[in-house]
C-alpha cells in the first residue's frame, strides 16, 4: 500500500525483483540512487540516532580505503539494517539473490565491511534504541506509550 505514504512527498523505491526482503530492498535502493553509496535503515526502526549516522559517515570517509559497507555492532551483533552501503556491492547482491541467498550478514562477509565497534556505538546510543524494530502493537506500546 505505498499510496498511504504519497502525502509525505518523499521518493519511494519499489523492489525491482519479485523476491521480497531486506536484500532486495537494498539492491533496489543502490540501483535507483545516483550516489555512490547510501545510508539505509529499516522502515520499522523509528528511533534512529542522527549522531550515530554521523559516526558511520565520518568513519566511512576517514579511512584510506573505500568500504563496501559500514555497519555498527551492538552487543556483539552486526546491525545490517542500519548502515552505509556502496554501489560496488550490486553484483554480489544480485548473485546471492539469484542463488536464493538472502542473508545480509552473509553478504557482509563477502564484501569489504568496516564494522563500528560496540564500544563506539554505545558511546552514542548506549541502549541501542537505533536498532529497535517495532512490528507489533505490543512492541509499540512497550517503546512508545
Amino acid at each position: 500500500m505505498p499510496e498511504r505514504y504519497f502525502s509525505y512527498g518523499v521518493p519511494m523505491i519499489g523492489d525491482i525483483k519479485k523476491e521480497r526482503g531486506p536484500m532486495t530492498g537494498l539492491l533496489s535502493v543502490l540501483i535507483a540512487t545516483g550516489d555512490e553509496s547510501a545510508f539505509v535503515v529499516a522502515c520499522d526502526m523509528p528511533f534512529i540516532n542522527a549522531d550515530l549516522i554521523s559516526l558511520l559517515i565520518t568513519r566511512s570517509s576517514s579511512v584510506e580505503r573505500p568500504w563496501d559497507a559500514v555497519i555498527p555492532v551492538f552487543e556483539g551483533r552486526p546491525q545490517p539494517l542500519f548502515g552505509i552501503y556502496a554501489k560496488g556491492i550490486i553484483k554480489t547482491i544480485e548473485e546471492m539473490i539469484q542463488h536464493g541467498r538472502r542473508s545480509l550478514t552473509e553478504m557482509l562477509r563477502r564484501v569489504e565491511t568496516l564494522y563500528i565497534s560496540d564500544g563506539d556505538v554505545k558511546a552514542i546510543d548506549p541502549e541501542g534504541m537505533s536498532f529497535i524494530n517495532i512490528n507489533t502493537m505490543e512492541e509499540y506500546e512497550k517503546y512508545v506509550i
